[in-house]
């Protein structure tokens, strides 16, 4: 996909094969969750995360996400911008863009610990692509 297209094919679902496996796998099954599923359900976990109040309710574990995400240093941190709408950012202080690259140590734990609670859409696509056809 042309650089172009970059962020609007990511957007709507289109995948590149020079993304990471889970980040292909994350634009593939977007496009079939995205309709029913988008305020209800976290895509992935990046630098910097806009969420609505039914995300900080969806549950890790026995927790509630944004508990969760409070629950460690290391999880980045919440606060609300206004219209129920919150900002989950993994910036500190002044470190530039670093937050915002796709394999910013931060975001890779909280990603991995996060699978481990199979919240991802894109997990239950990879385990279809996987089933043998009948």
């Amino acid at each position: 996909m042309p650089k172009l297209f970059m962020a609007g094919g990511y957007a709507i679902g289109l995948a590149s094969g020079e993304l990471p496996e889970d980040m292909i796998d994350d634009c593939n099954a977007w496009s079939r969750f995205s309709g029913k599923e988008c305020d209800r359900t976290l895509r992935n976990v990046y630098g910097c995360n806009i969420l609505n109040a039914k995300h900080l309710n969806i549950s890790v574990g026995d927790q509630r996400l944004d508990d969760w995400i409070e629950g460690s240093a290391g999880r980045g941190h919440v606060e609300p911008l206004g219209d129920g709408l919150f900002l989950w950012t993994f910036q500190e202080g002044d470190d530039q863009d670093a937050f915002l690259k796709w394999d910013y140590p931060q975001v890779v734990q909280v990603r991995e610990e996060l699978k481990r609670h199979d919240i991802f859409p894109w997990q239950q696509f990879r385990r279809e692509q996987e089933r043998p056809l009948t």
